[in-house]
């Protein structure tokens, strides 16, 4: 997220326009992220903003780390309504090293997008 506060930095000049720009580029990227709707229930014509969004890749790696080979009382219940799967209600479709390449492949391009950014604007200036 560091990266796509350095590109809003570096094209846009107004402080209180990146004040007004940046919660509306960061709620939508965590509100398909997953945190708060299932992955799967993300409407057809809204799933760029999920593949766009970086929070969804860290979620990922976060509940990859905490769940996978962890033992849950839960997971061993008898009765479906009592039993829990973490990762296997989240369905997630990439692995833990996948994600983690994914993150910093953004990480990678928004930084070099930000220096693009400055550097064309100090050409253009001089």
């Amino acid at each position: 997220m560091g990266g796509l506060g350095y590109m809003l930095g570096a094209s846009i000049a107004d402080k209180q326009t990146i004040n007004i720009l940046t919660p509306v580029l960061i709620v939508p990227l965590m509100l398909f992220a997953g945190f708060f709707v299932a992955q799967d229930n993300i409407p057809f014509f809204l799933t760029p903003i999920k593949w766009i969004s970086t929070f969804r890749y860290g979620f990922q790696a976060f509940m990859m780390n905490e769940y996978d080979g962890l033992k849950l009382e839960c997971m061993t219940a008898k009765d479906p309504k009592n039993g829990c799967n973490p990762l296997g209600d989240m369905n997630f479709s990439m692995t833990m090293m996948e994600t983690i390449y994914t993150m910093c492949f953004y990480w990678f391009i928004t930084h070099v997008l930000a220096f693009c950014i400055l550097k064309y604007k100090s050409n253009k200036y001089e």
